[in-house]
């Protein structure tokens, strides 16, 4: 099957690129949507009571073609929607907002698809780990002090506020909401999107474009397989192993800016005891002696990330845009020693194309010996020799098709190389597999943009 459309890739490109005028006529404003306008009027409707409807729903097939653990194509689908309240029409709670929204995930494996690569910091953010509803945001948010203060509580992931761009979700591999979402999780006990936990942000915003960010939430990883819809342990503390408490500040140029950036620096820190990669409380190597891993203190960090927009020509339509960031961990005790990220965003890469853009990666981990170690240990208890990389790089590569409001079709492909394997489905790691490339496509659906509706938007962008 993935083989069969991978051909089929490049040749959508070609025909996005060599007519435009055909694309153009389909994209002429983003206003105007293309669904009927009783979804319109209804909509605006809504928002005129204030409620603001918020959804999107994407189809994706996805595929490891050579390399990796296992060569698969699978395809799973997402849906998200909610509204965001505006209590000061509602109710007359001048500055007050409700957030509400659900996502919904299902088909390809319910494991997910790192088993298939083999990597574990490629985690594909569309998918698993296990196929259910889950609440992901019910928040009560606060603007004060003509919004220079803004508090945030409820049930939510402050992977939508720290670490965070509006650029990382446009890749399919590796990020979204987050620098790293596998250092953000894994380098913690705190699940990211779409699992929400208890938790609650300040931001204080002491002149313009420049904010100091506080936060705080449970740490409980066992939300990301038993939370789901909030019943049956979804809303209580059970299970939960500390707090995860981070801090972040930063500078944003106006959005009015010809050449806008955004620079921010961040430290995290949780408080749940982490258990030894390698060795057992007693010494010994847990894949000899099967035990428990010593237990040791909790895990933290810093990071620092920058967008910044490098070209865009007064008269052009054309935009580009360099993002980079760096994590390093500075307990000693994580799965992830450090990350690196450098990429670029270029939208309207060709004549008639505006609203269509390319994404671009590279990214570097290295990873905690006494986690490469133990595989090795692995290795060696089954007989067989070798080493795992304790270094791993990825490249990706996304072309993103707007074919009318509200819809697109976004053909990717990611290279891989010294797969890590630290991937709980995989029971015997294996050294020879040194790269692994993989792809697919992605067709999505945004509600607002189709319906061309207004997003409930904040006075500042940060």
């Amino acid at each position: 099957m993935y083989a069969r459309i991978v051909p089929i890739i490049p040749i959508i490109i070609m025909v996005f690129i060599i007519a435009p005028d055909a694309n153009a006529s389909l994209t002429a404003d983003l206003k105007s949507g293309i669904l009927p306008n009783i979804a319109t009027d209804t909509g605006n409707a809504l928002i005129n009571s204030g409620i603001y409807p918020k959804a999107f729903f994407d189809d994706t097939l996805y595929g490891n073609a050579a390399g990796g653990v296992r060569r698969e194509a699978i395809v799973f689908h997402e849906a998200y929607f909610g509204a965001d309240l505006d209590m000061n029409r509602i109710a007359g709670l001048s500055g007050t907002i409700v957030r509400f929204a659900v996502d919904s995930r299902f088909g390809g494996n319910p494991q997910g698809v790192n088993d298939m690569a083999g990597s574990g910091v490629s985690y594909f953010h569309g998918s698993g780990p296990n196929n259910q509803t889950r609440l992901t945001q019910l928040e009560i948010e606060e603007h004060l002090a003509d919004d220079r203060l803004r508090v945030s509580v409820g049930r939510m992931q402050l992977s939508s506020f720290f670490a965070t761009s509006r650029y990382y979700c446009l890749f399919q591999l590796g990020m979204c909401a987050n620098l790293n979402p596998m250092t953000w999780s894994s380098n913690s006990d705190a699940p990211f999107w779409p699992v929400s936990v208890w938790a609650g942000e300040m931001t204080v915003i002491p002149r313009r474009n420049t904010y100091l960010r506080f936060g705080g939430e449970e740490s409980n990883s066992t939300q990301y397989y038993n939370g789901g819809f909030p019943w049956g342990d979804g809303w209580s503390l059970h299970g939960a192993s500390g707090a995860h408490v981070m801090i972040e500040a930063g500078y944003e140029t106006a959005d009015s800016s010809r050449l806008p950036g955004r620079y921010d620096v961040g430290a995290y820190e949780d408080t749940s005891p982490v258990g030894n990669f390698r060795y057992d409380a007693n010494g010994g190597r847990i894949a000899f002696t099967h035990d428990a891993g010593r237990m040791q203190s909790g895990q933290n960090g810093i990071y620092a990330q920058f967008e910044q927009t490098v070209w865009h020509p007064r008269r052009g339509q054309q935009l580009l845009t360099l993002l980079g960031g760096l994590v390093f961990d500075t307990s000693g005790h994580s799965l992830q020693k450090n990350y690196f990220l450098l990429g670029f965003i270029w939208e309207g890469l060709f004549p008639g194309h505006r609203h269509d853009f390319l994404a671009f990666k590279a990214t570097e981990h290295h990873l905690n010996r006494n986690a490469t170690d133990y595989l090795d240990d692995e290795i060696m208890a089954s007989g067989r020799s070798g080493r795992m990389s304790t270094h791993e790089q990825t490249l990706e590569a996304d072309y993103s098709i707007r074919l009318v409001a509200g819809v697109r079709l976004t053909p990717f492909a990611a290279f891989i190389f010294h797969p890590d394997q630290q991937v709980y489905t995989i029971t015997q790691p294996n050294p020879k597999i040194t790269h692994s490339f993989s792809g697919g496509l992605q067709l999505s659906f945004s509600l607002g943009e189709a319906a061309g509706l207004t997003p409930f938007g904040l006075s500042r962008p940060y």
